[in-house]
């Protein structure tokens, strides 16, 4: 089967990438979503950025894996796109991100780090990937442990 793209799951090239994946014993750095109809625009929570737009770059493309969500509806993904664009030019939580290390709770607080936002704005359609994990302590490569999703060509 054939099911579109939506969640990019990114492997770490620098200091800061090989710092999370190390952390969080994952081969994931960065996870993103991608805008419908496109094959490289994203949205995404970035250090020093905040929430934004994005388009990848070719090199980008060359280190992520993508997935798809197959029993999400077009309908629940437009819904978890529209809940991201809202949170456009939201600061990231770096307090979050450091929770990481030191192991303590996290909780939301109006600050996006990156699989927290994806897992949220799915979460908000009605698709929760993880039940019992709040977006607020999910890691990037978490969200690749999900049941729900499974690896799909790039689109």
């Amino acid at each position: 089967m054939n099911f579109t793209p939506r969640i990019a799951l990114h492997r770490g090239t620098g200091f800061v990438g090989w710092a999370i994946q190390k952390q969080t014993r994952s081969v994931y750095s960065h996870a993103s979503m991608l805008i419908p109809g496109t094959r490289d625009r994203i949205i995404e929570a970035r250090e020093f950025q905040g929430v934004r737009l994005h388009t990848l770059t070719e090199d980008e493309l060359r280190h992520i894996d993508w997935f798809a969500v197959p029993d999400m509806t077009v309908d629940q993904y437009e819904r978890s796109i529209q809940f991201a664009l809202q949170q456009l030019g939201m600061p990231y939580d770096y307090w979050s991100v450091a929770r990481f290390l030191s192991k303590r709770p996290a909780r939301e607080n109006g600050k996006w780090f990156c699989s927290e936002l994806v897992h949220k704005s799915l979460s908000e359609s009605g698709v929760r990937l993880l039940h019992r994990i709040p977006s607020a302590e999910i890691s990037p490569g978490m969200l690749s442990y999900s049941p729900l999703i499974a690896q799909v060509s790039p689109p």
